[in-house]
């Protein structure tokens, strides 16, 4: 569907090819808590994944593209731990703690224009045309 933008024809991606694609996201987490008296202990580990292997396909009057995202790998790991008082009426409250995070990304995006692609294919058989003569 053609748009304006800054003025000038624009092109946005239409629904003539949709491309495939797959997405695949997990979480876990958990929440111990543990009540000492004057102090609670609480402890939240968490693990996400996720892993996409998909096939953008966009069709225009002005562009055509295929683009290909796979992310393998994509995981973080994360670890809470708060230790704090309790209120047992107390004017004063604290709370201390630390946290880990850790992530893991590999990941391939790869933008192909069919209609330069086309191009530099006709120009390469031209060329070798040219070349044996």
């Amino acid at each position: 569907m053609p748009g304006v933008v800054g003025g000038a024809a624009a092109t946005v991606a239409t629904s003539q090819g949709s491309g495939t694609g797959k997405n695949q996201f997990r979480k876990c987490w958990a929440n111990f808590k543990l009540d000492l008296g004057p102090v609670e202990v609480t402890y939240i580990p968490a693990v996400r994944t996720w892993y996409r292997n998909a096939t953008i396909v966009a069709r225009g009057t002005v562009f055509n593209a295929d683009q290909t995202i796979l992310t393998p790998d994509d995981k973080f790991v994360t670890h809470e731990l708060r230790i704090h008082s309790t209120s047992n009426g107390s004017k004063f409250s604290w709370q201390t703690g630390a946290m880990y995070y850790r992530n893991t990304l590999i990941t391939v995006n790869n933008l192909y224009n069919r209609d330069l692609g086309a191009q530099a294919d006709a120009d390469r058989r031209h060329h070798a045309r040219h070349d044996r003569t």
